[in-house]
């Protein structure tokens, strides 16, 4: 019984493990008003940074969007959100317990592609 026991516990204690764990997404940052589809506000601006930038000052939050699936940004206050909005990023963080949120950790543009 002891044995079923510890090899049935393993995989549940490295999946919470892994749930604190940094790490790291290929992402955008955008705003939860919007999320992926920036055309749904029109006028907030002419591109992702701008709309993302215009409602976030109307008082939407910032999201990380990645592989088509929408994590809320539990640290709003992390200075480098705005800066980075709208284009694809290396974001680095921790995943909340529930899945569906991330604290950023760090942001860093994508290396350029070589030719």
């Amino acid at each position: 019984m002891k044995k079923l026991f510890a090899v049935s516990i393993v995989p549940v204690l490295a999946a919470v493990a892994l749930m604190g764990a940094p790490q790291t997404w290929t992402a955008e940052i955008s705003d939860d008003m919007c999320a992926n589809n920036h055309m749904k506000m029109g006028a907030m601006g002419k591109n992702a940074k701008d709309c993302t930038a215009a409602c976030v000052k109307a008082g939407a939050k910032h999201v990380m969007i990645t592989d088509g699936k929408v994590y809320k940004i539990d640290n709003q206050d992390f200075k480098e959100l705005a800066m980075h909005a709208g284009m694809p990023m290396r974001i680095t963080g921790e995943l909340s317990k529930d899945g569906q949120g991330v604290r950023v950790s760090k942001i860093e543009a994508m290396p350029a592609k070589k030719k």
